[in-house]
């Protein structure tokens, strides 16, 4: 009897054991540190992997999206959206890598949060030092008017190891489903990978 308690025992703290381990292994994710209640949510459109000329980073996106680079001597910006559908029924997403030496530190937060107030009708909803992968950074939860239309927008800034800057942003336009689209696009945010260079 003793022999099969000690065997159901060792099974138990086995299992126990590797549920723990699955869970330690998870990449951090934006989604989840920002919005707890996103559901997970499948691309079922065919992917297209993107990379920025310098090789700063890459992101899969669906394949009929409008994307579009802006690149010049201090940033690397790459934008994208599903413009088959109504502004107020999509999101867009920026991703920047920025060569200007930045520090995330106190100053850069309330630097951040007094550019959101300062815009017709902002206001800061959430701010917090967040995760992706192992890069750690800040992001701020963010609303305001633009073009006429309630608008929101996530940021998250991740530094790089030589000074330089990352930017995930995801922005949604107009009152509907904001929280849905914003994790839709903080889904896709979360398969970039942003490389130390």
């Amino acid at each position: 009897m003793r022999k099969l308690l000690s065997l159901f025992l060792y099974c138990l703290l086995s299992f126990f054991s590797f549920s723990l381990l699955l869970v330690s292994c998870q990449q951090a994710s934006l989604q989840k540190a920002l919005f707890e209640s996103c559901k997970s949510t499948r691309q079922e459109q065919a992917q297209k992997n993107i990379k920025d000329p310098h090789k700063r980073f890459e992101i899969s996106i669906p394949s009929n999206w409008k994307k579009e680079f802006f690149i010049d001597s201090s940033s690397t910006r790459f934008y994208c959206a599903d413009t088959t559908k109504e502004l107020t029924d999509t999101y867009i997403i920026e991703i920047g890598h920025y060569t200007k030496n930045t520090t995330l530190d106190t100053l850069f937060v309330k630097t951040i949060e007094g550019e959101v107030l300062q815009k017709e009708n902002g206001e800061v909803l959430q701010s917090k030092h967040v995760r992706l992968g192992e890069k750690k950074g800040y992001s701020i939860h963010s609303k305001y008017k633009r073009l006429g239309f309630d608008f929101q927008t996530i940021q998250s800034y991740f530094p790089n190891t030589n000074g330089s800057l990352y930017l995930l942003k995801v922005e949604a336009y107009g009152t509907e489903k904001t929280e849905a689209r914003l994790c839709a696009g903080m889904a896709l945010l979360d398969t970039a990978l942003l490389y130390e260079r």
